[in-house]
């Protein structure tokens, strides 16, 4: 009886393992730079497992006036959202999503504020 244990467990444990290291995973990354004088050049890319990356530009955050636009805010989640919503039917799962923010960097901060948002998926 307990050798039958054992084996059942190691079976279990080999197929667990064996999907394990079948799962393929995709990340898919959206920098958003907060620079008010051209707006920014935004971008998401999509990091496919096969090694490829696809790159879509979004909308810079700012408006005229230095407010940031609610209209390209809300163009840039149309976009993310419609990718993510087209992956998530192709059977893929968002495992983790992290952001964070740069401050202007460099002597002279010419180089742009940014927002960085990672989705890491996996199927």
């Amino acid at each position: 009886m307990a050798k039958r244990v054992i084996l059942i467990v190691l079976f279990g444990f080999l197929v667990l393992s064996s999907k394990a290291q079948q799962q393929e995973i995709m990340i898919v990354t959206t920098v958003e730079y907060m620079d008010f004088l051209d707006g920014g050049a935004s971008r998401m890319y999509v990091n496919y497992p096969s090694g490829t990356t696809e790159e879509f530009e979004l909308k810079g955050l700012w408006s005229i006036g230095r407010y940031i636009s609610e209209k390209k805010v809300k163009a840039n989640d149309r976009i993310l959202m419609n990718k993510i919503n087209e992956l998530l039917k192709s059977g893929w799962k968002i495992i983790a999503v992290s952001s964070s923010t740069q401050p202007k960097s460099g002597s002279d901060n010419t180089s742009p504020s940014s927002i960085l948002t990672r989705y890491i998926l996996t199927r």
